[in-house]
């Protein structure tokens, strides 16, 4: 771990340890920018954590397909300067994606292309206060995608149709703490097994169970719990 380092502005060129299999850089104010490349790659690496870079705007690794062969899990959180991330690479093995209060990269989330990770099967998203009635945008989640989870999103007010639709895969949506959401979309695919609904004050009443006006759309998901209380299923 990389931590609460005041004086350094650059961790370039980085992938000196062939071993290594957790990176976390944490609380380094100063750095703009991170980059590694093919003759130095993270060979082993798995997990990739970025929490509290202040001044961080890019996150772009050259080669990154090359530089990177086994990453598995990256997050990003609380990096408000941050533009662009995990760009020149497909990340083959990339399975579970987490950003959090990450506020210019939410803003172009249309460029994430999110396609380009054939592996992506769990998103988490959290703290986007820009996120209106257009998340997601169709053909922005890959369909490889089994859960998705949206939280803190205060803006939030409806999510889009036609995206959910073409979903075949998904099994798990968790809402959280989003108190504009005000219905949930049509067409909720046939492969959801999980449903977590929480702090959503306008949309805990239309799921309630048979007379709520959302019911119709989430009847036939096995597992759901709303405001803390199984609805239907377990979880365990």
């Amino acid at each position: 771990m990389l931590e609460d380092c005041k004086h350094c502005h650059s961790l370039s060129p980085l992938g000196q340890l062939p071993s290594l299999e957790n990176l976390r850089i944490r609380l380094m104010d100063k750095v703009v920018s991170i980059y590694s490349n093919a003759t130095e790659p993270f060979r082993s690496l798995k997990e990739l954590d970025l929490y509290g870079m202040s001044s961080l705007k890019e996150c772009c690794f050259c080669m990154a397909d090359t530089a990177f062969p086994s990453l598995e899990f990256l997050r990003l959180g609380k990096c408000p300067r941050l533009e662009s991330f995990m760009e020149g690479g497909s990340f083959s093995r990339l399975s579970r994606i987490s950003i959090s209060e990450c506020e210019k990269l939410f803003a172009v989330r249309m460029q994430w292309n999110l396609q380009r990770f054939p592996s992506l099967e769990l998103l988490t998203l959290s703290g986007c206060k820009d996120m209106v009635d257009s998340f997601p945008e169709e053909a922005e989640l890959p369909t490889t995608l089994k859960s998705l989870s949206i939280s803190r999103c205060a803006n939030l007010k409806a999510l889009n149709n036609k995206s959910f639709q073409q979903h075949s895969s998904l099994e798990l949506l968790e809402i959280c703490s989003c108190k504009e959401l005000q219905c949930l979309p049509e067409g909720l695919p046939t492969s959801l097994n999980f449903l977590i609904i929480d702090n959503c004050p306008l949309l805990s009443g239309r799921c309630e169970k048979e007379n709520g006006e959302d019911w119709p759309k989430i009847e036939h998901i096995p597992n759901m719990q709303i405001d803390g209380k199984m609805i239907k299923g377990s979880f365990f």
